[in-house]
This record gives C-alpha cells, sequence and structure tokens, in this order.
C-alpha cells in the first residue's frame, strides 16, 4: 500500500487504517521526515507486524516519484489483505 501525504491528517489516517486493516506493508511518504517518523512509529505500535517503509520526498517531483515506487516495490494494482 502506497500512501502518500502520509505525515498528518488524511494520509496519517489512511496509513493508520490500512495497517489496522491487515496491509502486510505501508509505503508513506510527505515531505516531513519528522511527521513520517511519527505515523511509522503509531502503526508500529499498532503491533501488527505491518512493514512500514518511509520515504521523503513531494508527488510534485518527478525525481522523489520514482524514488517512492522504487522503495514501494512492485505494485500490481490490487489490494492484498490478511485479517
Amino acid at each position: 500500500m502506497l500512501v502518500t501525504g502520509a505525515g498528518r491528517g488524511v494520509g496519517r489516517c489512511t496509513a493508520l487504517y490500512f495497517a489496522h486493516a491487515g496491509a502486510a506493508k505501508v509505503t508513506i511518504t510527505s515531505r516531513s521526515v519528522g511527521e513520517l517518523d511519527e505515523t511509522k512509529a503509531l502503526i508500529v505500535a499498532l503491533g501488527l507486524g505491518t512493514e512500514v517503509v518511509v520515504v521523503t520526498g513531494a508527488v510534485t517531483v518527478e525525481e522523489d516519484v520514482g524514488k517512492v515506487f522504487d522503495a514501494a516495490g512492485d505494485v500490481d494494482g490490487s489490494f492484498h489483505f490478511s485479517k
């Protein structure tokens, strides 16, 4: 699962939702590494074993978008959850 703007607000809530719903891996991105670290800590604190990949960058910068997708790994457009 890839969530942009995951450092706060709706993006953070979305990342937490997917982790809570059983996503095995959540890649989170935002421009603020500090906020992303907070989001990662919240996901880890759920204790569900979700792998959290943190990538700092802006979705408006082409180079950053490439970096995000490289870190996210294979994205096939489907959702895989176990509950």
